[in-house]
């Protein structure tokens, strides 16, 4: 399992395609906090998935009661999948966030601050 480093995005801008390492076969994570953007993608001829689970199976959520809390996937088309998307800091556990991958051959992830 590998930490993933965070990238910050500046004004003038980031190559985010040459900022990208491959996926870990023992899945990666990243230390939580607002404003980070998650970049996958991938070239295999295979989808894959990203999945985070929630720390949490139900939030009360005042008159509605409780809700659950489904976890998070992301999925990676064939070839030229490509997918960006932010973590709610709810589906950190002591703060890191785990990515799950259901492949990693030809996956690549980075993380970048938007802060």
């Amino acid at each position: 399992m590998a930490q993933l480093t965070v990238l910050p995005i500046s004004k003038t801008g980031v190559d985010l395609t040459a900022s990208l390492v491959a996926a870990d076969v023992a899945n990666d994570t990243i230390v939580s906090s607002s404003g980070l953007l998650i970049y996958a993608k991938t070239t295999n001829a295979s989808a894959s998935t990203i999945t985070i689970d929630p720390i949490v199976t139900s939030a009360d959520c005042g008159n509605f009661g409780a809700l659950p809390v489904d976890l998070l996937v992301f999925v990676l088309q064939p070839n030229t999948g490509e997918q960006a998307f932010t973590v709610p800091l709810g589906y950190a556990s002591s703060g890191i966030v785990t990515l799950i991958y259901s492949a990693v051959t030809d996956v690549k992830v980075g993380v970048f601050s938007l802060a």
